[in-house]
């Protein structure tokens, strides 16, 4: 074993943009990665160097064609393996199940080391029963395979252990640190309420409640400024739909991570609209500023928002309920405040510094090598 082994993380179908990018980048730019040759494999991706510079600094990145799919996956294989063994990877290391299960078959075949991150058990968002049965059998498979499996929050290691899927010293729980781009003190959040929204803008985000969760507020005269930082293939008809209802809501697209940071400071809170999420990184960018959230209540966000005091949990669905409790929170000026220092304090001693996160990484990489595939 090298002193600094190569790693690669493999991501499939986010390319450079979405949660998982963005945990890998806190990971490969870590100063307690500096020394590691990391390579990252941003399957998908089209275009923005710039954006993938930024991301992930000294990593070497790599685009292999597509993503896989049933007709493909043979292919986008014998790639994999190729990039494996082309840059002299020593372990692998997965993001997601959509990642992890052509990962699995890739190391075993190549008698490496094979870490897989679990970013969300995406058999308990399925609906159908006959759905959460064939992807609980597929994470359980991942899982079997693996050297050692990383959950990211302690809900989803709890499940894991619950069904039976990861026992024993195999099973991790490494909690999600950030290491965010900061605005400048003195950001000016006089005037209208600045009420904001940051994600891809995409069916599971649902931007449409983001929408309604405002229109609601300017119905009842709550006077507001609302910006969605984020791209996607829902853009053009919501900046339609919110044209056509003259509704106080800008599409910013992608900002920068210095743009994105003045954003947070400038804001009064993140409204967290989707059906369901994970760790969403917005939330604790957003905290890093003393931004507060508002969001939907689904499993896990308690292991992120503690409710009442660093955010509002809410009944999503509920547009006019929703607007009651954002109205009533910026219209308590010092329990807003209040909110604001506790989601600040929280991050600080919870969340923040990548290195933590990183040096925990490093440390379970090492014992993976030691121990062979």
């Amino acid at each position: 074993m090298s002193a600094f082994p190569r790693i690669l993380h493999v991501q499939t179908g986010s390319g450079l943009y979405g949660g998982i990018s963005g945990y890998i980048s806190n990971l490969v730019l870590s100063s307690a990665m500096r020394d590691w040759p990391n390579v990252v494999v941003a399957s998908g991706t089209t275009g923005d160097p710039e954006r993938a510079r930024t991301l992930y600094g000294r990593a070497r990145k790599v685009n292999l064609p597509g993503t896989y799919g049933p007709w493909s996956l043979i292919r986008y294989l014998h790639d994999l393996r190729a990039l494996i063994r082309d840059e002299g990877i020593e372990l692998v290391h997965a993001h997601a199940m959509r990642s992890a299960l052509p990962a699995s078959f890739a190391c075993s075949t190549l008698g490496l080391p094979f870490l897989y991150t679990n970013h969300g058990l995406r058999y308990t968002q399925k609906a159908s029963r006959v759905e959460r049965t064939v992807f609980r059998n597929i994470e359980g498979y991942v899982c079997r395979r693996s050297s050692g499996v990383v959950a990211i929050r302690a809900h989803d290691a709890k499940l894991l252990r619950r069904d039976r899927l990861m026992q024993g010293d195999r099973l991790h729980t490494i909690e999600t640190r950030i290491s965010p781009v900061l605005a400048n003190a003195g950001a000016d959040r006089s005037g209208p309420a600045r009420l904001i929204g940051v994600g891809s803008l995409i069916d599971v985000k649902r931007p449409d409640r983001f929408v309604e969760w405002v229109a609601a507020l300017v119905d009842k005269g709550v006077a507001v400024d609302a910006s969605w930082a984020g791209e996607g293939p829902l853009r053009t008809p919501l900046e339609a739909e919110v044209s056509r209802r003259r509704l106080p809501i800008r599409f910013l697209g992608h900002l920068n991570p210095g743009a994105l940071a003045k954003l947070y400071a400038e804001s009064s809170l993140l409204l967290l609209s989707s059906e369901f999420e994970v760790f969403p990184l917005a939330v604790l960018e957003a905290a890093a500023h003393g931004v507060p959230v508002v969001s939907g209540g689904f499993d896990g966000i308690e292991d992120i928002v503690e409710p009442d005091r660093t955010g509002l949990l809410v009944d999503a669905d509920d547009a006019t309920g929703t607007a009651l409790a954002i109205a009533g929170l910026l219209a308590d000026r010092a329990r807003l405040e209040r909110m604001s220092s506790a989601a600040r304090e929280r991050f600080v001693r919870r969340f923040a510094d990548s290195d933590v996160m990183a040096l925990e990484y490093a440390w379970l990489y090492r014992k993976l090598l030691r121990q062979g595939r």
